[in-house]
């Protein structure tokens, strides 16, 4: 329990180092979640780093003060293995979802994940066919399968807040791209769209998407 508070405290830390609106913050006995009350646009080195930095508490934490216990050790490694799969809302899928999001767009992504995350669970399940009886392994699973489903319902949730973000401030991104619609956006770039030899901004792609399903008034000309 006190390696998972370890653990919360470098991602609650480093959130609050680039100050990130934390809301709060679930210890489970197995496992822990930081819940984010900000903004989905944040850029790419602070959200790695928010990421990243709760293994990097851990290990180091464990390697400071428990290097001579191979049982604490053994649990340690155990529960960062168990951390870093490609699982949402795991570290490790955050992470994933982050480098892939440098190269394909937003929703795209979020989908992926979710399904990606249930292939995983099912090769687990068949991997760890011996273990069935064990409450612990039982209650682990049941637990991830409840948060893919979780996560699986406010895909588009998390996609209308990241438009409305873009929509209402303003972000600078070094690269851009053309994209078909507005569920092709990407995330860590300028969107733009080519219309009867036209090229349209991000705002006015946006705008026009809320003006049409009524999210913001049609200004009159």
């Amino acid at each position: 329990m006190f390696i998972i508070i370890v653990h919360e405290l470098g991602h609650f830390l480093t959130a609050k180092l680039f100050n990130w609106k934390v809301l709060k913050i679930n210890i489970y006995p197995l496992g822990g979640l930081t819940v984010y009350n900000d903004n989905i646009n944040k850029p790419f080195f602070e959200s790695f780093l928010v990421s990243i930095m709760g293994p990097v508490f851990q290990v180091i934490f464990v390697w400071l003060i428990f290097r001579n216990n191979e049982d604490i050790i053994f649990f340690n490694n155990l529960f960062l293995l168990f951390n870093l799969l490609p699982i949402v809302p795991l570290d490790g899928s955050k992470m994933l979802s982050l480098f892939l999001e440098l190269f394909f767009p937003y929703k795209v992504v979020m989908s992926f994940l979710v399904f990606f995350s249930f292939f995983i669970c099912f090769i687990i399940l068949i991997c760890l066919m011996p273990y069935y009886k064990s409450l612990l392994f039982i209650i682990i699973f049941l637990s991830l399968l409840f948060k893919i489903f979780d996560e699986k319902n406010k895909v588009n949730y998390y996609y209308n807040k990241f438009l409305i973000e873009r929509y209402v401030y303003h972000f600078y991104f070094s690269k851009c791209s053309f994209v078909s619609d507005i569920y092709s956006f990407y995330k860590f770039r300028e969107n733009m769209n080519k219309h009867n030899n036209m090229i349209l901004s991000e705002k006015d792609l946006l705008k026009s998407y809320f003006e049409y399903h009524g999210i913001v008034k049609k200004r009159k000309k």
